[in-house]
């Protein structure tokens, strides 16, 4: 496995931790949700800049 996919799988498994926590156990943590959001948006940049390298 490359950094890249477990990177990926990171990202997803932390997205869905936050979102079975906030759903079905009505925990809402703003700090958590502050770190998936900064580290999705590191995910997009990443992303776009490899796609987009010239």
């Amino acid at each position: 496995m490359t950094a890249r996919i477990v990177w990926e799988c990171a990202l997803g498994v932390a997205g869905l931790l936050y979102l079975a926590l906030a759903l079905f156990k009505g925990i809402e943590s703003p700090a958590f949700a502050m770190l998936f959001v900064m580290l999705a948006a590191v995910e997009l940049v990443t992303s776009y800049r490899t796609r987009h390298k010239g």
